[in-house]
């Protein structure tokens, strides 16, 4: 299931894909919205701001007949509109399309376990005056961008998995990272994968 918005343009409205946020969009957006909803409070007079208090709500009572709060009170809704549409915890999936969902994943995970490379080869560095690193260097470059960067199906795959990842479960920060399937190689040469 795809996720639209419809969008207003010179052709007429049209819908348009709609990305979730991530839990650090969430909690920011939430904290503008608290901010400025305390700030409107303050000016109202609905609750009184502590001299104490370093908050950027207090405002003289002088100052307070002054201020027009519509654009604020614009602002608020519309962030929390768009809190409303894009939370991860409004399109969280359940039952038959949570089983689906957790199996397109696994099919991702799959290409990712194949397509990625080495923790060893993003390790690589530029060196002038070592032609031998260098060389794996340059190596690793061309191997990232043919199997990940430059891959269009690895995108595709990974926007796709970050999304079924934040709709599976929101609280778990760690679920949309792809480097939990980076082959890890060790010492001895073997690669070992999680």
């Amino acid at each position: 299931m795809k996720l639209t918005a419809k969008a207003n343009t010179r052709s007429g409205p049209r819908k348009r894909p709609l990305t979730l946020l991530t839990i650090e969009e969430e909690k920011r957006l939430r904290g503008e919205i608290a901010g400025e909803t305390r700030y409107l409070n303050a000016v109202h007079g609905r609750i009184r701001v502590s001299d104490d208090d370093n908050s950027d709500a207090h405002l003289s009572p002088g100052h307070i007949k002054d201020i027009d709060t519509s654009a604020i009170e614009v602002r608020i809704k519309r962030r929390q509109r768009a809190l409303d549409a894009m939370s991860p915890q409004a399109h969280k999936f359940i039952g038959a399309k949570r089983q689906s969902a957790c199996k397109e994943m696994r099919e991702h995970e799959d290409f990712f376990r194949k397509h990625m490379l080495t923790s060893r080869e993003m390790g690589r560095y530029p060196k002038g005056d070592d032609h031998e690193l260098q060389q794996e260097y340059m190596r690793a470059c061309e191997k990232s961008i043919a199997m990940e960067v430059g891959n269009s199906e690895f995108q595709r795959r990974a926007h796709r998995y970050k999304e079924l990842a934040r709709r599976l479960d929101p609280d778990n920060a760690d679920l949309p990272n792809l480097e939990r399937f980076r082959p890890v190689v060790r010492t001895g040469g073997r690669i070992r994968r999680y």
